[in-house]
């Protein structure tokens, strides 16, 4: 069957026409999809790194207060250094309880930025299911610190006191429980970190898989522009000889 010139110009315009309209609606798609994507770290990730951060800061300084605090306790064996060592155990135990406050009030802040994310009906499955991990193990942390803090003003004011035999008995204890606060925190930057990382990874691979779809189709219109147009020349020229 032969096709004629007008026949191969509307040929040409609609497959031209199909793989724009095809670009064009993958295009958005995947464009919206970058939007919610970047949307999510921007309002998620980002809010979430940052608490978490700022709370395994203040929860580290509490350690460093609570060591500092121990240390100058053991002075108040010596008669020379009771006075001045009673009022810097004090001093620090003041900052000491203060901080505490302070990171448990950013754990439960965490904890409702995260149930917040969860409650989320757009929120990706895999991004729910990490978050339930990170809610999990800040309420893990969380019951953790608040037993330290206890055992740590108990040791703390029982050296005030000149206590020494609870200072030995819970002492073992408050380092266990420092220890598993200090990996806990630890992980917590790790997973959060992770978390974010990936989520980074894969709006640039639908970056990539945007402009890669742009280059086929431009590859592919110009193929097919070339053929159509060789095969229209040909058409010409049997014309123009048939014409002679």
């Amino acid at each position: 069957m032969k096709i004629t010139i007008v026949k191969l110009i509307l040929l040409l315009s609609g497959v031209l026409l199909t793989l724009q309209l095809s670009v064009g609606i993958y295009a958005d798609l995947q464009v919206a999809s970058i939007g919610h994507e970047i949307k999510n770290i921007s309002e998620k990730d980002m809010p979430l790194t940052k608490g978490i951060t700022l709370m395994v800061e203040h929860q580290l300084e509490q350690e460093i207060l609570y060591e500092k605090a121990f240390k100058e306790g053991l002075k108040l064996q010596n008669p020379l250094l009771k006075v001045k060592a009673e009022q810097k155990v004090n001093e620090t135990i003041n900052k000491f309880n203060t901080l505490g406050n302070k990171v448990s009030k950013e754990m439960k802040e965490i904890e409702v930025l995260l149930a917040t994310f969860i409650d989320d009906p757009d929120l990706e499955e895999h991004s729910k299911t990490e978050f339930n991990k990170l809610l999990k193990d800040i309420k893990s942390l969380e019951d953790t610190h608040k037993i330290w803090v206890e055992h740590s003003q108990l040791a703390l004011n029982s050296l005030l006191s000149g206590d020494l035999q609870t200072v030995i008995s819970i002492e073992q204890d408050i380092e266990h429980e420092a220890e598993v606060l200090t990996h806990g925190s630890e992980k917590l930057l790790f997973d959060i970190e992770e978390l974010t990382d990936q989520a980074i990874k894969l709006t640039l691979k639908h970056e990539e898989d945007l402009v890669v779809s742009i280059i086929i189709s431009l590859i592919l219109s110009t193929i097919v522009s070339i053929l159509v147009t060789y095969h229209l020349v040909s058409l010409l020229k049997k014309g123009f000889k048939s014409a002679e």
